[in-house]
């Protein structure tokens, strides 16, 4: 092959990647917000009642279930606080999937939110072990930011024993081979962003996304994705928030039944909640960028950012930390059995991680008197 021929076939080659390119980009637009667990439909929802709202409450499955606006708007009115709340809980959520949701959230210019509430949880850039790192809400979530935030992560967390077990279950030739060239970390750390900069890649290409994409253009889900039922009515009555006693799965029925059968793994866990004997992580480690850049986009958009420590059955470390160095302005931690006994009762709960629809009422006024004494102290 002379070198015309040369030049020409890389000026093709050149040529076509940046058509793929330029296509991927022009579809990427049409990819449409994931549906599971109702994440799409309260994004539809907020798309058109934005301005409706005062306080919106972003997090997992364990605000989902937990926070109960209307309770907590009740209480707020006694302390002469009258607003309207909504709650963003989605189950299954990852802290990084959370701030993607945020951004799209105060995309919408909601003139009157005052108040972001947001489930503080640890930067963790593992892949749970039930997470298929191919599925399409993971894939959807890994932007360039988002995965840059991981990609962060990753570079402080620390390497523990667990880890080295997980690539040896998931990656058993590169585990082996790591532990022999005694490079076991770094190959834990190399694997893991190695699959996040492949979900990367999905993103940017829009890879697998056909049914998705198709699906939006037709209203129908064509993915199969898991979704809890939340119908118009939910979302204008209840204001996102449903209960596990209305709508609960199979698999969230049987926790709760292995839980009342059983409850001293929960219990024992309350007792070393009250300890507090776990070390406090380092703030190196969390990664306070992140949390830092997340308060500007609070502010910038008008509003005042609050982190809450939902009510759980582990120790939530993590914010004290932040919060002492000064990443976080405002924490709520409700993660204090001592404090909040009420919280870690076995009627307040539905299973051990989540809370019951008692549990949720009593947790949302305590939220709302902790926002109320909040305001007070200011000058």
């Amino acid at each position: 092959m002379g070198p015309e021929t040369t030049r020409r076939v890389l000026a093709l080659l050149a040529l076509a990647g940046l058509g793929f390119a330029l296509t991927a980009a022009a579809l990427r637009p049409l990819v449409p917000w994931p549906e599971d667990y109702g994440l799409a439909a309260k994004l539809r929802w907020w798309e058109e009642h934005a301005q409706e709202y005062d306080l919106v409450f972003l997090g997992s499955s364990r605000v989902y279930r937990a926070f109960d606006p209307a309770a907590f708007e009740e209480e707020l009115a006694r302390h002469g606080r009258p607003l309207r709340a909504f709650n963003f809980g989605v189950g299954g959520v990852r802290p990084f999937e959370m701030d993607l949701i945020l951004r799209a959230v105060l995309a919408r210019a909601p003139e009157r939110l005052r108040w972001v509430l947001f489930e503080c949880l640890a930067l963790d850039p593992r892949f749970p072990a039930r997470e298929d790192p191919t599925a399409g809400r993971v894939v959807f979530w890994h932007t360039p930011g988002r995965t840059r935030d991981v990609l962060r992560a990753l570079a402080s967390t620390p390497f523990e024993p667990e880890d080295a077990r997980e690539l040896a279950r998931e990656r058993p030739l590169l585990a082996r081979v790591a532990e022999a060239a005694g490079g076991l970390e770094p190959a834990w750390r190399l694997d893991l962003a190695h699959r996040h900069l492949q979900a990367l890649l999905w993103n940017l290409t829009s890879y697998g996304q056909g049914p998705a994409m198709l699906g939006g253009l037709l209203d129908e889900d064509l993915t199969g994705a898991r979704r809890t039922a939340l119908t118009p009515e939910e979302l204008a009555h209840r204001h996102g928030y449903v209960p596990f006693e209305e709508n609960a799965e199979e698999v969230d029925q049987l926790r709760n039944e292995r839980l009342r059968a059983d409850p001293s793994d929960y219990l024992r866990r309350v007792r070393e909640l009250e300890a507090e004997a776990d070390e406090l992580p380092d703030v190196g480690t969390l990664v306070p960028q992140v949390f830092a850049a997340r308060g500007a986009a609070v502010r910038a958009a008008g509003a005042e950012l609050v982190h809450v420590i939902v009510p759980d059955r582990s120790p939530r470390l993590e914010g004290r930390v932040l919060a002492r160095a000064g990443a976080i302005e405002t924490l709520f931690d409700l993660n204090q059995p001592l404090v909040w006994p009420e919280l870690f009762t076995l009627e307040s709960r539905y299973d051990m991680g989540h809370l019951s629809r008692a549990g949720a009422l009593e947790f949302s006024r305590t939220l709302a008197r902790l926002l109320a004494q909040h305001l007070e102290s200011r000058p």
